[in-house]
């Protein structure tokens, strides 16, 4: 039996907080058979379904980042962003046990950077803070709209 967390360990713990926290509340979760699609997991919402690529994060300084870029192949590979790809992106932050959940139009191409800390220089309109997308929020605006 291994003793190490793999890479795809990692991924698998992040995508497991994300449907725990939707089952729990009630969301319904569906996952896609076999890693052929560009998500990971589908939840059923009143306004339909919205598919959702899930990553993991670091907290380092007082943020939480993401690499978020779509590696197609593994030699000659390229990168794409899941903008217009999927409906959301979810990150999952084990030092903070965090589930946070964006837009996929508010991504760019690579990373995503999430305050948490409130930053030295306070007048960048360009920040993302954490606060403004737990999934917790998230959840509880589905389900107000049930």
């Amino acid at each position: 039996m291994r003793s190490e967390i793999i890479s795809k360990d990692i991924g698998n713990i992040a995508e497991i907080n994300f449907i725990h926290r939707f089952i729990t509340h009630r969301v319904p979760v569906s996952i896609p058979y076999g890693n052929a699609e560009p998500y990971d997991i589908i939840i059923e919402t009143i306004e339909g379904f919205k598919s959702i690529q899930i990553k993991n994060a670091n907290y380092k300084d007082g943020k939480v980042t993401a690499y978020i870029d779509n590696r197609q192949g593994y030699s000659n590979y390229t990168h794409n962003s899941y903008k217009g790809v999927v409906d959301y992106l979810g990150i999952y932050c084990p030092q903070l046990d965090e589930c946070y959940i964006i837009p996929s139009n508010e991504l760019n191409n690579y990373s995503i950077t999430l305050r948490i800390d409130e930053p030295k220089i306070k007048y960048l309109k360009t920040l993302k803070f954490g606060k403004d997308y737990l999934l917790s929020d998230f959840i509880y605006n589905l389900n107000i709209n049930k």
